[in-house]
């Protein structure tokens, strides 16, 4: 049960409450708005929210004071953004007629292209010589080149090499030669191929020491040999 005090220092507070000597301190009250994420349409129509509610609300004396500086601070906002929006609006309408205006003349080209190509016994010179050019014959595949930063390590098991390599643009597949220390010309032999950048070398005896070296193949042939790795076999 609550209690009041006497009646000669009778405030209307009872003794469990806050008062005289227990003073409660307020949570301070944070105001968000999340400005930066309205669009402009948004933003102007927040705005215009707020200043209705605010001529109905009696709580806060310095937002009225502030009425009329806040609202032509809107309708100078709003007043902008319809010119930009009309500017918008034009430039669209002008880059309309503009495509428009490119799709005919290219349309007018091409058509002027095929009369080129079909006026009888014309060069390529007498094409090149109005302003038009000349579809070429497709140039050859260009050669592999050298494969790089070949790599070995000892594989999971016995006798085997896990090999990896930067992969070769355009290359089909790649070819991998291994060879006994100290390699020789004549001493390199051939892995099964394989068409990514890395592969498991098997069947080797372990503690030999061997050379490796790859290449890739593509539609004009092989490329360079990369760089010799020495590796003992595990």
């Amino acid at each position: 049960m609550a209690f009041f005090d006497s009646d000669h220092f009778d405030s209307g507070v009872r003794f469990d409450e806050a008062g005289p000597g227990k003073i409660k301190t307020m949570k301070k009250i944070i105001v968000t708005m999340d400005l930066a994420h309205k669009s402009d349409t948004e933003l102007k129509q927040y705005a215009a929210d707020h200043i209705a509610k605010t001529a109905l609300s009696t709580a806060f004396p310095g937002l009225t004071a502030g009425a009329v500086a806040f609202q032509s601070l809107h309708d100078a906002f709003e007043a902008g953004l319809g010119v930009s929006d009309q500017a918008q609006k034009t430039a669209m309408e002008k880059t309309n007629l503009k495509d428009a205006a490119r799709a005919a003349l290219e349309l007018g080209l091409t058509q002027r292209g095929h009369v080129c190509e079909g006026t009888i016994g014309v060069t390529a010179d007498q094409v090149l010589a109005v302003g038009f050019g000349v579809k070429s014959d497709a140039a050859p595949a260009p050669k592999s080149g050298k494969v790089l930063n070949l790599s070995l390590t000892t594989g999971d098991d016995h006798g085997t090499i896990d090999a990896a390599w930067n992969r070769m643009p355009g290359a089909q597949s790649y070819e991998v030669q291994w060879c006994p220390d100290p390699f020789t010309d004549a001493g390199w032999r051939n892995f099964p191929g394989c068409t990514k950048s890395k592969t498991v070398l098997t069947g080797l005896t372990s503690g030999a020491k061997i050379w490796v070296r790859v290449r890739a193949l593509g539609a004009a042939g092989p490329g360079a040999w990369s760089n010799e790795v020495l590796i003992v076999v595990p």
